[in-house]
């Protein structure tokens, strides 16, 4: 990580303390992706030393893209969770992505529930689900049945060959699955 650093400190020739330390928040909050390190330094590195500005003013830090804190907010059906996914896509947190973690999850929830005679413990051995996040999904797998769980997955099929074809906008088709989604829980 130390390597990375000093490539960008001297790729955009950041000499003073305040750039360092605002490069080294750059990549310590994208750190996997070295393409959006490079966009977010490039423009950093636009503005003037003389402005004094916060990194935080410029770049947008990272929002969660928690899949199992994003499902929790949508069964608890608070009033603002959809408000509040909204608010994390508009600051960068992109829809497609969020459709492939619920994609895979979709799919982990209806392997559980495949095996759901047994203990969640035993559909967790049998489906080849790691416990751990059969656990997650424990609200999930208690309140819907394995067709609904089916039925959801298999419009997020639909919905991803929309978004393919260019005749769905993915925010669109993210936002009506949760909604069905949140109906069925």
């Amino acid at each position: 990580k130390r390597n990375y650093e000093k490539h960008f400190i001297s790729k955009y020739s950041l000499n003073d303390d305040r750039q360092i330390k605002n490069c080294q928040k750059i990549i310590s909050w994208y750190s996997d992706d070295s393409y959006r390190i490079h966009l977010e330094l490039e423009k950093m590195s636009l503005l003037s030393n003389s402005l004094d500005y916060s990194v935080e003013e410029i770049v947008q830090p990272p929002e969660s893209e928690n899949i199992f804190q994003i499902i929790d907010e949508i069964i608890s059906q608070k009033k603002d969770s959809l408000i509040n996914l909204d608010h994390k896509i508009k600051n960068g947190l992109d829809p497609i992505y969020l459709i492939a973690l619920l994609a895979n999850s979709l799919r982990q929830m209806i392997l559980l529930k495949k095996y759901s005679s047994t203990s969640l413990f035993e559909a967790s051995n049998k489906s080849g689900v790691p416990y751990f996040i059969a656990k997650k999904f424990q609200k999930v797998y208690d309140r819907a049945s394995f067709w609904d769980l089916k039925k959801i997955f298999i419009q997020l099929s639909n919905y991803d060959f929309m978004i393919k074809t260019g005749k769905i906008n993915p925010r669109v088709a993210l936002f009506v699955l949760l909604g069905r989604l949140s109906k069925v829980l």
